[in-house]
């Protein structure tokens, strides 16, 4: 029984814990795009150096996200990992 409850308090943990991370990523682009609509708005594409620093900047944020896509994907591998290591728990029959 007590393989049941504490595998049904990790789920719940892991169902609050990807709940909070959709929101704070959620917020977090729609404050990214506000400022990329922002520095759109103001940038001068005729001035050279301007476009240089926008370039660098799509650059470096370009690099940002493809490590946070490689992230997410690891933590949801892990995750997939424990959720079926919890399942196996529960349905093996020497479970304590």
């Amino acid at each position: 029984m007590t393989t049941t409850s504490s595998s049904q308090v990790a789920l719940d943990r892991l169902d609050r814990a990807n709940s909070r991370f959709t929101l704070v990523i959620v917020a977090a682009a729609t404050i990214e795009a506000a400022l990329m609509l922002l520095v759109l708005l103001y940038i001068d594409f005729s001035d050279p150096l301007h476009r240089l620093v926008f370039l660098l900047a799509m650059l470096t944020y370009f690099t940002l996200a493809l490590g946070l896509i490689a992230l997410g994907a690891h933590v949801s591998r892990v995750q997939e990992r424990l959720l079926t290591a919890l399942e196996l728990l529960r349905e093996s029959p020497t479970s304590r």
